[in-house]
């Protein structure tokens, strides 16, 4: 192994350098300690605590078996001139399973939704309607406005992840001819919903959103950076979304577990300004097929492994639901692979009190678990494949000995 890591600093690394690199490291793996064991169940720190990281799926590494797939299935022709086999064929898995006419591979699902949006939007000064806790509005930098010249006008979210369709309809603007309003041209939705606790979307809202973008000739984008999960929550197929979007984007790096990135399935216009400005972005890789050859296979065992995710967070979701908490201290019972704890606004404690509790380490109860506090009320916990089941109890020994304490602090 030191050995094939010493070649690799020569100065010129060559694709069959990559892949005898590829094939130790794999073998390596393979036959040390951890056979069949990628996942590292729980770590200790400097003081003995066991931690538990439930922070994101994006934390997901690849498995023995996406290695093996990086390896041998994999092309090395230049992507941008059209020539990667392993990039056209999932772009064309993905477009056939969403029902679209063709795909893009993208590096990020932050460009995955930039792109179509910017299709929908060709026209500065265009208007994009989408919800005030999604993804596209809170953590991508405003690129649409940036990169596209667009609007963003936010609606309220529903707490199930839905928005009322009524008020988006109240706020469409399609007058060209008064100077003072943007075009309305798209509406954005996502799904799963990440802010919402992992919300599934119904099919039939869906079919609702379309019909008001037909009515008043808008686009439906939707991030569906956790769209597989949703499907396999419900037990359909994807296409059954797909079906009613103008644009969708799912992204390969979370639950799925691939290292690196997303596709977007559109129309074929569509997709081909998509290209354009991909390029444009800086976007587009030369020789991407060892990325989509990792993106292939999360698909290929995607049921699998999201099914066991949701399996792992309904098995905390139990194991929790036997603390008696009170009303200003609620655990949601999770529909996919995201976990929500929240406080109601009269709670005693800060959202940054509760989240020290849990998180921090105690002499009765030495375990590290790792959650995010995502707003001033909300703390977030995601399974993904790198959790084992002990470390999934090891995350309800942690949250019933800290919830309870809370509990217990508050009489």
């Amino acid at each position: 192994f030191s050995q094939t890591i010493t070649h690799l600093n020569a100065p010129s690394v060559t694709p069959a350098c990559l892949i005898s690199f590829a094939k130790r490291l794999l073998s390596y793996q393979y036959n040390s300690g951890e056979k069949q064991k990628h996942r590292q169940t729980s770590i200790s720190d400097d003081a003995g605590a066991r931690i538990v990281d439930f922070r994101s799926d994006v934390l997901s590494k690849p498995t023995p078996g996406m290695m093996k797939a990086m390896i041998e299935s994999v092309s090395y022709g230049d992507d941008v001139f059209g020539e990667n086999t392993t990039v056209m064929e999932l772009e064309s898995r993905v477009a056939k399973m969403l029902g679209q006419e063709a795909g893009l591979f993208v590096t990020s699902g932050t460009m995955g939704n930039l792109l179509p949006v910017m299709s929908h939007c060709r026209e500065r000064g265009s208007e994009v309607i989408l919800g005030d806790l999604c993804h596209i509005h809170l953590y991508e930098q405003g690129s649409l406005a940036s990169f596209a010249g667009a609007h963003h006008r936010a609606v309220s979210t529903n707490p199930n992840g839905t928005l009322c369709l009524e008020q988006c309809r109240r706020l469409i603007r399609t007058n060209a001819e008064d100077p003072h309003y943007p075009i309305t041209r798209a509406l954005c939705l996502e799904n799963t919903h990440g802010l919402a606790g992992g919300k599934v979307l119904p099919v039939a809202y869906f079919a609702e959103a379309r019909e008001l973008c037909n009515r008043y000739g808008m686009k439906l984008h939707v991030d569906g950076a956790r769209l597989i999960n949703a499907a396999v929550a419900l037990g359909i197929d994807p296409i059954e979304y797909g079906r009613y979007v103008s644009s969708v984007t799912i992204c390969f790096s979370k639950g799925l577990g691939a290292p690196v990135g997303s596709c977007i399935a559109s129309d074929a216009d569509t997709i081909s300004y998509c290209r354009r400005i991909r390029k444009a972005l800086g976007g587009a890789a030369r020789q991407p097929g060892l990325l989509a050859a990792a993106a292939s296979y999360s698909l290929d065992v995607a049921k699998d492994t999201l099914s066991a995710d949701h399996a792992n967070a309904q098995l905390i979701y139990s194991g929790v639901s036997q603390v008696n908490l009170p009303d200003w201290l609620v655990f949601e019972k999770p529909q996919t692979n995201v976990m929500q704890i929240k406080l109601t606004k009269d709670a005693p404690i800060s959202i940054d009190q509760l989240q020290t509790i849990i998180e921090e380490p105690t002499d009765s109860c030495k375990i590290r678990l790792r959650a995010p506090a995502v707003s001033e009320t909300i703390i977030r916990l995601l399974t993904h494949n790198d959790l084992t089941r002990q470390d999934c109890l090891l995350a309800v020994e942690k949250l019933k000995y800290a919830l309870q304490n809370v509990v217990d602090l508050q009489k």
